[in-house]
């Protein structure tokens, strides 16, 4: 058994995890990064070449907040010398939008954009139809989560972290010293002034402990909801021009970016938002069912006449829904909470690790809508 003792311990390596590390390290704190799996694994949330970034937001935070971040992605590729965030442009459209009112408010925090007929958004993209107005902002795009899950993990390295990878962190509690003590399968020990859980879907086995730190015998994170999430890979038809990135609610929300280098060929990645089915990290099996792919070729058919209908190449991942679609994002005593989740979490990552270090620091408070004791009611 070792013992290692620094000033910030992260549970998870994933891209938040990833992100704090190398925020917390470059401001000079000894960090050490403990990761389950190996770095850059497949079991999470934080697998693949591709996810989008978008500053389309009806809610003032997100959109004040994507703004933000996009000045934390710039830093990041500074920093790492490393091309992170690729333009494509994004489409927002269908009859679930209220396209006045979102192009309202994108304006107001400073993203241009263009509300557009559907007649006017399909002579400018013949490889995709549309039913309403849409509106394109062409500051959006797509990122690759392993490459970011490399270049902020050397920083935080080079910064001095220990990355621990096959580490996995099977209790956490108060030492007393009042630090925090976190105690690995393998016996080592983790002594640290703070501690940080970035673990996604693996949030839930820890609750106990978050109470622990809350001084409350109750849970004081809000429910959680793990879903399996599948998305389909369908190649551009020869000839076909590239396409932006897209949300099309109508009933449901379905959603596609450029696939990057997950497939070998230019390609977009589409799936439906929130149609997986409910698990856990311990039984979800990655299984792709019939009726799941297929919901998504009928999409694609009807919607992309730009794609190749016929799925080169599929993948699962787990989402963690809060009941409000927040995230969370608190402070209690020497324990930081950061799942920034629900499903749109990812393009806000690097920002995400800054305001995980004002956490640690003291530099900032938590924002009351990340709070973990704010409940279920939906905002």
């Amino acid at each position: 058994m070792s013992i290692h003792r620094v000033d910030v311990a992260i549970v998870g390596a994933g891209l938040m995890g990833s992100c704090a590390a190398w925020q917390l390290a470059s401001r000079g704190l000894t960090v050490a990064v403990l990761e389950a799996y190996e770095v850059g694994h497949d079991h999470g949330s934080s697998h693949g070449r591709s996810r989008s970034f978008r500053r389309a937001y009806a809610d003032p935070l997100y959109a004040a907040m994507t703004g933000l971040a996009l000045e934390q992605w710039q830093r990041l590729q500074d920093e790492s010398g490393t091309q992170l965030l690729t333009g494509t442009g994004g489409i927002d459209h269908g009859p679930d939008y209220d396209t006045e009112t979102l192009s309202s408010l994108m304006t107001a925090h400073g993203v241009p954009n263009e509300l557009l007929s559907a007649r006017q958004a399909e002579i400018r993209w013949p490889g995709m139809r549309f039913e309403t107005d849409a509106i394109f902002h062409t500051c959006a795009g797509v990122f690759d989560p392993e490459s970011t899950i490399v270049a902020t993990t050397s920083l935080a390295a080079a910064a001095g972290a220990e990355i621990m990878p096959m580490t996995r962190v099977v209790d956490a509690n108060v030492a007393p010293s009042g630090e925090v003590a976190l105690h690995s399968s393998g016996g080592d020990q983790i002594i640290a002034d703070f501690a940080v859980l970035t673990t996604g879907a693996w949030l839930p086995d820890f609750s106990s402990a978050v109470a622990e730190f809350a001084g409350n015998s109750e849970p004081v994170l809000p429910p959680l909801t793990i879903r399996q999430q599948q998305t389909f890979h369908f190649a551009l038809r020869p000839g076909e021009d590239s396409l932006p990135t897209f949300v099309h609610k109508n009933g449901k929300q379905m959603y596609g970016m450029p696939s990057g280098s997950d497939v070998p060929v230019p390609a977009m990645k589409v799936g439906c938002f929130h149609d997986g089915d409910v698990t856990t990290t311990e039984v979800r099996d990655q299984r792709i069912t019939d009726e799941q792919r297929q919901a998504v070729v009928d999409y694609v058919s009807e919607w992309m006449p730009a794609l190749d209908p016929t799925p080169l190449a599929e993948s699962s991942g787990l989402i963690t829904m809060t009941p409000d679609g927040d995230f969370i994002l608190d402070r209690s005593g020497p324990l930081v909470v950061a799942a920034t989740c629900s499903g749109h979490g990812a393009k806000f990552a690097p920002l995400i690790g800054s305001m995980i270090a004002d956490l640690v620091t003291g530099a900032a408070q938590p924002t009351p809508r990340f709070q973990m004791d704010r409940g279920a009611s939906a905002h």
